[in-house]
């Protein structure tokens, strides 16, 4: 832990069966600093799939190596950059959807897109289309 604050430090990686789920693969990871002695944000990563038989410490290593990889930040940031990236992906995309009227007068948030929605979505334009572009 650190001298400064009461955290973690980056770097720390938690896969003792009394701290994760018995039945999934999965670890908690830290991988930034606290800024000004707050809380620093441990998220559980989850192993949905696979391919190539990693073991925790060789995807934590991964993850925490992208961590220091965001575009935003000089410093290492909670979560790899893919997946901060898909989070203003998925931000945007909800911007470009069309609000409309329910017969209740009102849309519950977070309730996925229906289908009709998801069409009238705009075809992204080639140029940008396999590009990082926010």
């Amino acid at each position: 832990m650190s001298t400064q604050d009461k955290n973690p430090e980056p770097g720390t990686l938690v896969d003792d069966p009394a701290a994760t789920h018995p039945e999934h693969f999965n670890f908690h990871l830290v991988s930034h600093k606290s800024i000004g002695g707050k809380t620093v944000k441990v998220p559980n990563y989850i192993m949905l799939w696979d391919e190539n038989g990693w073991t925790v410490e060789d995807i934590s290593e991964v993850c925490y190596a992208m961590c220091h990889l965001y575009g935003y930040c000089a410093m290492p940031v909670s979560l790899p950059p893919p997946v901060m990236y898909a989070h203003q992906v998925a931000a945007r995309a909800r911007t470009y959807l069309r609000q409309h009227d329910s017969d209740a007068g009102s849309s519950v948030f977070g309730e996925a897109p229906t289908p009709q929605e998801t069409e009238m979505l705009p075809e992204v334009h080639s140029n940008v289309r396999d590009r990082m572009y926010w």
